[in-house]
């Protein structure tokens, strides 16, 4: 093979694997891009989920009206993002966590309409038991924390029966509240489950890009640098060869160089220059 032939094969395959090297960089960003959005969106999940999740236990604590507004503002951001980034990642465990968000509204919906019928039927029921006045602000603030006891404590004080709409009510509540929370149990499982994942994805896309550019890079200098040595090894020795000849046909000693075996531009020149020996 001639010279000129092995300085280009040699350059094609130094270009092949760079050209390899720098597309698998470029995949590998992309794809470490976008492991790392979906990432952003799983942890953002999770943080919406634990807001979520304080906010109804003090809705629960309290009675107070801003955290039901509050628990609807995270279920709609949630609601949101899920859908958003089921667009560009279309996951399972996005489409779960997303159909336990929607129970979760629904069930959420119904704890707030039997909230307020329950106030309605006690406001309703106090004038009947006015001695009992003292119960009504420890019932009130109470009845979503403990619904039974609530229960029992309204069925001793009015004697009502178990069939009356207030003390189906708080069992019902009871009932709800008992789902809802093992509901947002699920759900906080699901989002933590889902940025360990994420994270777990994100690591790999690194690593993969790590491996490439260790593997790649390398392979690159050890090729050249062996292609550089062999060429120029073989071409500098005949040359030093040649040039120890011409400088003794210089002071007058004629030889012969031994015929060469590789018919590049270096054996041709040995060639012509035996010819002229001769």
């Amino acid at each position: 093979m001639s010279l000129e032939r092995k300085i280009i094969l040699s350059f094609v395959i130094s270009a092949t694997i760079i050209a390899v090297f720098a597309v698998s960089s470029y995949v590998n960003f992309l794809e470490v891009r976008k492991e790392i959005r979906y990432l952003e969106l799983a942890d953002t999940v999770r943080s919406k989920s634990l807001q979520l999740r304080r906010h109804e236990k003090n809705f629960f604590l309290y009675g107070d009206s801003k955290e039901i507004n509050e628990v609807h503002t995270y279920l709609r951001d949630l609601k949101t993002v899920l859908g958003q980034g089921r667009k560009s990642y279309n996951t399972e465990k996005l489409l779960g966590l997303e159909n336990k968000i929607d129970e979760y509204s629904q069930r959420f919906n119904r704890i707030e309409r039997i909230h307020r019928d329950f106030l309605k039927e006690f406001t309703w029921l106090k004038p009947l038991r006015k001695e009992y006045s003292s119960f009504f602000p420890l019932i009130e603030s109470t009845f979503l924390e403990r619904p039974l006891v609530n229960a029992e404590l309204i069925e001793k004080i009015f004697s009502l029966k178990l069939s009356s709409p207030v003390i189906a009510g708080l069992r019902e509540l009871n009932d709800e509240i008992s789902s809802l929370r093992k509901n947002g149990e699920e759900i906080l499982t699901l989002s933590k489950d889902l940025d360990r994942s994420a994270r777990e994805k994100a690591e790999r896309a690194i690593s993969l890009s790590q491996t490439a550019a260790l593997v790649l890079f390398p392979l690159f200098l050890i090729f050249g640098l062996a292609a550089l040595f062999v060429i120029s090894h073989s071409v500098v020795k005949r040359l030093k060869i040649l040039t120890t000849a011409i400088e003794k046909t210089g002071k007058g000693d004629f030889l012969s160089l031994p015929v060469p075996e590789k018919q590049d531009e270096v054996g041709v020149l040995i060639k012509t220059f035996n010819k002229m020996e001769s």
